[in-house]
């Protein structure tokens, strides 16, 4: 029996959710060399509650060095400015040892919080502004310890394969290295991606 695609995956869990899922895929040219084909591969779903809240995966194996080739996760629309970025991640080990070196990294003024996590960003006094609500932290921290590479950014990702998305600011739970196609992981970032959405609202 052979085995089923990501897109064929993805499909059976909107068809089972009664989510609408939309996906594009573009296969590049073929060279002399590479025998393999690549594809390119946006896919969106809409949850299934009037919240304009998504869930998202992007695959290019030919993205601009420096941006990320593949991530998937739960994005919801925001009020910003489109011009602020922000980026929260676990802090690790290495972050204690100051090996590694961030630009503009900031604190919430949170003790126990800025203790588990990493903000970095373009805006100090919004970032802190932002994160002094305690359930928002709480929800940040929950959502983290999901999968080891998760991050929470704000206009962090080029989203703009989502027609809804384009021009507009939002905040995401996403994963830079892989792609989820089951079911309980989609939820959850939705269930996560939801409460936290409405705090900022």
């Amino acid at each position: 029996m052979q085995e089923k695609s990501n897109i064929e995956l993805l499909q059976a869990v909107a068809k089972r959710t009664n989510r609408n899922i939309e996906f594009k895929e573009s296969r590049f040219p073929m060279s002399g060399v590479r025998r393999i084909p690549k594809f390119k591969r946006t896919i969106y779903m809409h949850n299934n509650i009037p919240d304009k809240n998504l869930f998202v995966w992007y695959g290019n194996p030919y993205e601009e060095f420096g941006t990320h080739t593949i991530f998937c996760g739960a994005v919801a629309p925001i009020d910003f400015p489109k011009s602020e970025k922000i980026k929260i991640r676990k802090r690790f080990i290495v972050d204690k040892l100051h090996l590694i070196k961030e630009p503009k990294v900031f604190k919430s003024g949170s003790p126990s919080f800025d203790s588990k996590v990493v903000i970095s960003g373009n805006n100090g006094s919004f970032s802190q502004k932002l994160f002094a609500n305690v359930h928002l932290q709480h929800l940040i921290i929950e959502a983290l310890k999901v999968d080891e590479f998760i991050t929470i950014s704000i206009n962090g990702y080029n989203l703009d394969f989502v027609p809804e998305l384009v021009g507009q600011s939002y905040i995401s739970i996403m994963n830079p290295q892989s792609w989820y196609t089951d079911q309980p992981e989609i939820d959850e970032l939705f269930r996560l991606i939801n409460s936290i959405s409405k705090i900022l609202k």
